[in-house]
């Protein structure tokens, strides 16, 4: 008797959905994006433990520095992205506004010339001098990179093999302050 295999159920291919849109809701999906890489660069309600200072609630992070993605459904929410509904259920929007804005959009030298901009006038306003404390410190103090090198490799950890007492030994031989300095950094 001949054994029989389990079925293989192949997950649906996704198509790219051509949608029309009018040129205002793509500038205004532009703009939205923008928008948000523009909060990533700030870090508000600053935890205590991270504080320097005791009046800092937020604080201007280094723009150079990729922290997080942006959400692309809710830029298509935000801006009326025109799909309608299949079915019962609504199709996420977030991959035609990441197609279109990343093919279209960004790639264009207007759009990276006013990112840039944008950039230099966040910085500019924000940290007049262009340095980072975070990084000039951990550029210069073996210790700090030390410290940033295993913050990463924790991280980096998968969460099976993780074990808290490791974790305190990595790290124990750190001030406080270095560990500040570094989990700002990240």
């Amino acid at each position: 008797m001949r054994r029989q295999l389990p079925l293989r159920i192949k997950p649906p291919r996704r198509k790219a959905e051509k949608i029309d849109l009018t040129p205002d809701q793509e500038q205004a999906a532009l703009e939205s994006y923008l928008d948000k890489i523009v909060q990533h660069w700030t870090i508000k309600d600053m935890p205590t433990e991270l504080r320097f200072f005791p009046e800092e609630d937020s604080v201007f992070v280094n723009s150079r520095v990729k922290r997080g993605r942006v959400n692309w459904n809710a830029i298509g929410l935000e801006v009326a992205w025109p799909l309608q509904l299949v079915g019962r259920t609504r199709p996420y929007v977030g991959l035609e506004v990441k197609r279109r804005l990343v093919k279209s959009f960004l790639p264009r030298p207007s759009v990276k010339k006013h990112l840039v901009e944008l950039e230099m006038a966040q910085v500019a306003a924000k940290n007049p001098t262009g340095r980072f404390l975070e990084e000039a410190v951990i550029h210069s103090d073996a210790r700090a990179y030390g410290c940033l090198v295993k913050a990463v490799q924790m991280m980096l950890q998968p969460d099976a093999d993780y074990d808290a007492a490791v974790a305190d030994d990595l790290l124990g031989a750190f001030s406080t302050l270095e560990m500040q300095l570094v989990w700002r950094y990240l």
